[in-house]
């Protein structure tokens, strides 16, 4: 049930970031815009959102632990191309949207079917010092794993999503 429901979870997250690619916001380099900024995509602020991160439906949500300085950050993306970045250890918290390119970037990533076989095999989280341990969740599947090195493709969904938010 887990490799049918998956794919089709990613599916519909990957569907709704195409949609949402197409509007096009009135104010260049506004939050949401679809021109490429680095400082106007992003805000801060130390409130919490009306609801709770991943309740939303068609959610993904990638929490990033560990490492020597024991961070503890959560990123949620929507289907709409929206993300929330929280930082626990600084209790700080970034809204933004992705980019066009950005969105396509992780659409990509997340509706690859060997995305869902890479993260079942990397499910189990090995020793790892002072490494960064990740869990993506959508839904009611959640997948856990090491970063040790390789190349695979979450690792490539984790470096998308960094190089677009603050995570």
């Amino acid at each position: 049930m887990r490799k049918l429901l998956v794919p089709a979870l990613f599916s519909m997250v990957a569907a709704g970031a195409l949609v949402a690619g197409c509007a096009t916001p009135a104010t260049p380099g506004a939050v949401g815009s679809s021109s490429p900024t680095s400082s106007s995509a992003t805000t801060s602020d130390t409130t919490t959102s009306p609801s709770a991160p991943g309740t939303a439906a068609g959610a993904v949500t990638i929490t990033r632990t560990g490492g020597m300085a024991g961070v503890r950050q959560t990123l949620t993306v929507t289907a709409d191309g929206s993300w929330v970045y929280t930082d626990a250890k600084t209790g700080s918290t970034e809204r933004g949207m992705f980019t066009a390119d950005q969105r396509a970037a992780v659409v990509q990533l997340l509706s690859n079917p060997a995305m869902v076989s890479q993260l079942a095999q990397r499910s189990t989280p090995s020793a790892c010092n002072d490494g960064f341990i990740y869990t993506i969740a959508m839904g009611a599947e959640q997948f856990t794993f090491a970063d040790c090195g390789g190349n695979g493709l979450p690792k490539q969904l984790i470096a998308a999503l960094s190089a677009a938010t603050p995570f």
